[in-house]
């Protein structure tokens, strides 16, 4: 795509950069993990990778989305205030 806007392809790019991060890491550790653990283990690198991207750890040219509901407009991470990389660690399997 080439109408998008600058902030559109450095999230976009900072995606690509957490698949290839994540994809490279899974296959080291593909020996002695089964592959329900080698799958718990990435899946939950991605979701914390991109929940950094979100929370404004990825890079200084990206600054903390704000995720808002449609409907009534309540921020994600507001009220109680959380870092979403953090939180989500409680929820997933295979998160370290």
């Amino acid at each position: 795509m080439e109408n998008l806007a600058p902030l559109q392809k450095k999230f976009l790019e900072a995606l690509a950069g957490v698949q290839e991060i994540c994809v490279q890491t899974a296959l080291l550790q593909k020996e002695g993990n089964t592959p329900e653990e080698l799958l718990y283990s990435v899946t939950a690198e991605v979701i914390v990778r991109v929940m950094e991207i979100l929370d404004g750890y990825s890079s200084p040219e990206l600054d903390r989305f704000r995720i808002l509901c449609g409907e009534g407009g309540q921020d994600l991470t507001e009220g109680p205030h959380i870092e979403l990389h953090d939180a989500v660690c409680t929820y997933l399997k295979g998160a370290e």
